[in-house]
């Protein structure tokens, strides 16, 4: 529901039960009904494709973050992720997950989505070059996202001394 969003969501579920209420079905016709909403709501990414790279293939993928800085800006900002060495037929994914941006006091100051590719190992997020770099980086707020995600240093050595200021239970976890 992360990355179709609520509408499509519903639309898939309500259709799947009008016509299955009650029946024996397959998941394939769980998948079929999901995609037809994907399809009537124009979402960019192929529900059927995705859901066979999720369902079919074992074992998370490996993301991080490539963060540049300099005199408190960003100059270059890389998603990075691999393919988990475990899992049989492992692959990249589309997925979307959350990285929030904190200030020296260990508040939110902003919180952007990020949507990983299945084809590309390695991309830029361009549009967060020339922003002012945060205190600290927290990959994978909210934990909607499903990887080994790994911290930057920076942001390891901010959560070490203040992981006590973090609000939100879930965050500090």
């Amino acid at each position: 529901m992360n990355l179709f969003g609520r509408e499509i969501f519903r639309e898939g579920v309500k259709t799947y039960f009008a016509e299955f209420s009650w029946k024996n079905t397959k998941l394939v016709d769980f998948v079929n009904h999901f995609d037809k909403a994907a399809i009537k709501h124009q979402h960019a990414i192929d529900f059927k494709k995705w859901s066979n790279t999720w369902l079919y293939c074992a074992g998370p993928n490996i993301i991080w973050h490539d963060v540049t800085e300099e005199n408190g800006k960003i100059t270059k900002f890389t998603v990075q992720q691999r393919v988990h060495e475990q899992g049989t037929g492992n692959q990249l994914r589309v997925q979307k997950y959350k990285c929030a941006f904190y200030d020296q006091d260990i508040k939110v100051t902003r919180v952007i989505d990020i949507v990983t590719q299945d084809d590309n190992e390695t991309f830029d997020i361009a549009e967060l070059v020339g922003e002012e770099a945060p205190f600290a980086y927290h990959i994978n707020y909210q934990n909607k996202g499903y990887a080994k995600f790994k911290i930057d240093e920076k942001s390891t050595n901010a959560f070490e001394t203040h992981l006590g200021k973090i609000e939100d239970p879930l965050s500090r976890k």
